[in-house]
């Protein structure tokens, strides 16, 4: 028997753009003066909801299965890959065009419907994680966590969604776990957004549109291709 999901596809990016842009507003309105905690509320809220929805999906494993040629899919990668290009600045910045072009030539593989090498999303999880850690360093120099946890989590997002996409060049993927960290990485990378600098809003910005790209595919309602 399949498996049905808990909530309506087309109920999920709703939800999704809607805990994002209040995520958002918040985020700002705290930043502004305003109290923290009903952004920390929305979060945990989100997260919940966020994960009901991920595990009510179908199972699926193969590439081929989530990922199909989609013009949301060519949209979403070509604004990403060209601003998160355009973060790069820093000796970081040479990272984050290696990342561009490993998610531009896996967009090129999704568009003709086959699956893209795994190097293609090794590249943007090594970014994530090398982000991570030269970030980090920074973060702990303030000892006020609310400056830098959203920031946190949306990297951890990123970098976990990024694995998670390039487990199904193997046809070993998992897609609740892609559809609930690429989600989670949407809410934190708006999140994130309130209060950046230019060259941070272009990485996380960029950062979020490749979220939306797995996100879009990972519950998409399509049917699994049979053998």
């Amino acid at each position: 028997m399949k498996r049905k999901s808990a909530l309506n596809p087309v109920l999920i990016p709703a939800l999704l753009a809607a805990v994002s842009v209040c995520g958002y507003i918040l985020r700002r309105l705290a930043l502004k003066g305003a109290s923290a905690l009903p952004v920390i509320l929305l979060s945990a809220a989100a997260s919940v909801l966020l994960l009901l929805a991920a595990l009510g999906l179908a199972k699926r494993s193969a590439f081929s299965d989530v990922f199909r040629p989609d013009t949301v899919d060519l949209v979403f990668s070509a604004g990403g890959i060209a601003t998160l290009a355009g973060s790069s600045g820093r000796w970081l910045g040479a990272a984050a065009l290696l990342a561009a072009a490993a998610l531009a030539y896996a967009a090129l593989g999704r568009m003709a419907g086959r699956a893209p090498q795994p190097a293609a999303y090794v590249l943007p999880v090594l970014f994530y994680v090398v982000k991570l850690f030269y970030d980090f360093r920074h973060w702990m120099v303030d000892p006020a966590i609310l400056d830098y946890c959203f920031l946190l989590f949306a990297l951890i997002s990123f970098m976990l969604a990024s694995y998670q996409a390039g487990s199904f060049a193997f046809d070993r993927g998992r897609r609740s776990a892609l559809a609930f960290f690429s989600m989670t990485g949407v809410y934190f990378g708006c999140v994130s957004l309130a209060g950046a600098s230019a060259a941070s809003a272009l990485l996380y910005g960029g950062s979020t549109l490749w979220m939306l790209v797995c996100a879009w595919q990972a519950t998409s309602s399509h049917p699994a291709k049979k053998a």
